[in-house]
């Protein structure tokens, strides 16, 4: 689930569809989008082999609802604060009605990323993705087991009492 800073709407993006290693970085690069598939962007104005738009221009929606959210995980430590290099690869688009970035418009796209020079690209320029959290969350069957634990643990500590 991703959330815009002071926005209330949200969108789960609960289908991973890229995983890359990246030698240089020295991690993965993840790709998780809304919808099975990696169709973000319409074809730019019907230009063959074009997709996407300018940089800092909008491109109005009207059949894709898709949204994605690149981030970086490193492979020795996944909650370690990123590198300058680590951050440029962050990326994020949202072509959903109503857009999580909150432009008014239930059509437009919103972009964000890094170039490698380090400024902004995409159609919240001057907001790039310049920061990610991961915190790892429980499996079910580890909170299952930790309450099993506890349980035993309890009945265990009840019983010596009682003997």
């Amino acid at each position: 689930m991703v959330t815009a800073m002071g926005m209330t709407s949200s969108v789960s993006l609960g289908n991973m569809l890229s995983a890359v290693y990246d030698d240089t970085l020295g991690g993965v690069l993840v790709s998780s989008f809304m919808l099975d598939n990696t169709d973000v962007f319409s074809n730019s104005g019907g230009v063959a082999g074009v997709n996407g738009f300018a940089t800092g221009g909008t491109k109005e929606i009207t059949d894709n609802n898709n949204a994605y959210v690149t981030v970086f995980v490193s492979s020795t430590n996944p909650e370690a604060p990123l590198t300058d290099a680590q951050t440029k690869a962050l990326a994020y688009g949202d072509c959903t009605p109503g857009s999580l970035m909150g432009t008014g418009s239930p059509k437009t796209c919103m972009t964000g990323w890094l170039k490698l020079d380090g400024t902004a690209g995409g159609t919240m320029m001057g907001t790039a993705p310049i920061s990610q959290t991961i915190t790892a969350v429980p499996e079910p069957g580890s909170w299952t087991m930790l309450m099993a634990g506890l349980g035993m643990m309890g009945f265990m500590i009840r019983r010596r009492r009682a003997s």
